[in-house]
């Protein structure tokens, strides 16, 4: 039995408004709880995986939906295509309806899954495992079992899971919790990496999609926290030292580096530097996108060795220096 060093991840969502169905769920599922208290969005917890042929410590990064489809189009943005690249198998996991209820909420999410897995996952041809799981409820597994199907088609696997649904169906086949079970333990976990370059890093905490159009950059927040991307110190205090010259931080010298600071230099040699109450949309709009960039540079660096990943920060980073 081989040992899977650094796996595929698993991604768990549901509606914020199931955010406690889902915490139960994945504590059910893994045997691991969520930090208790603190918001699922962002977390990870992991699943200890043994079968006969593998085992592995699989990372379950778990996320909530406020707005579906705003939440599947950041998805698609191609700064998130080295997340999904990392994917081996997706969830979405929502209330099973009340029997006459409304299915219509239920409709909406699968059909925004369908498309994120159409688009997102399918433009990979991933080879992952995808399962919408239905909990609890009393409305007739057909007619929930058959939306999926209808909406999802092959793209998600509907799975009923609760206390009064046993572990295997009319016909002897798995159902419930250990069908989830089954359908996981039957994926490739592998990724498809040198090992030796893999990174071992699985959290979902420090990665951030990028923010829907027209939301504003609060410039004044960027401290170390929002700006240290897993970038060396020596690199990112270049960095910081060229945002904050553009907000006439008074307390961030302007010592751009001589290969990097024409425009920067220029601009301050003219005393074109402006104060974020200065800055207009399409100023804000500049900068938001310099994040996202760089964001993406670390996102894409992932699997590299660190000599590799410091020099993509580096020249992620002196490209933005001369956009600024």
């Amino acid at each position: 039995m081989g040992e899977i060093v650094n796996p595929r991840r698993i991604l768990a969502v549901s509606l914020a408004q199931d955010e406690e169905l889902l915490r139960k769920f994945i504590t059910d599922l893994t045997g691991t709880a969520p930090e208790p208290g603190s918001p699922l969005a962002g977390e990870t917890v992991k699943f200890d995986m043994t079968t006969k042929y593998y085992k592995a410590v699989i990372p379950v990064w778990l996320d909530t939906i406020a707005t579906t489809s705003e939440w599947v189009a950041t998805f698609l943005e191609p700064e998130a295509q080295e997340v999904l690249r990392a994917v081996g198998g997706f969830m979405v996991v929502f209330p099973v309806p009340s029997k006459g209820g409304s299915t219509a909420e239920l409709r909406e999410l699968l059909e925004q899954m369908k498309r994120l897995m159409d688009l997102g996952f399918g433009d990979q041809s991933w080879d992952g495992v995808g399962l919408a799981v239905g909990v609890g409820g009393d409305a007739d597994e057909g007619d929930v079992e058959g939306l999926c199907n209808h909406v999802c088609g092959w793209a998600l696997e509907y799975i009923h899971v609760g206390n009064n649904v046993s572990s295997e169906d009319e016909d002897g086949f798995k159902a419930g919790m250990s069908r989830v079970h089954e359908a996981l333990q039957a994926n490739d976990w592998e990724q498809a990496v040198d090992p030796s370059e893999a990174n071992s890093d699985d959290s979902f905490q420090d990665f951030e999609l990028p923010k829907a159009p027209g939301t504003d950059l609060d410039m004044s927040k960027l401290d170390s926290q929002e700006l240290d991307f897993g970038v060396h110190g020596d690199i990112m205090q270049e960095l910081k030292k060229a945002i904050l010259s553009t907000q006439g931080d008074d307390d961030a010298p302007v010592g751009p580096r001589a290969d990097d600071s024409a425009v920067v230099e220029g601009e301050a040699s003219k005393g074109n530097v402006h104060s974020h109450a200065d800055l207009d949309a399409d100023e804000i709009a500049k900068l938001e996108g310099m994040m996202r960039r760089l964001k993406a540079a670390r996102d894409a660096g992932a699997e590299m060795s660190d000599a590799k990943r410091r020099q993509m920060a580096a020249d992620a980073v002196a490209e933005i220096m001369r956009d600024l």
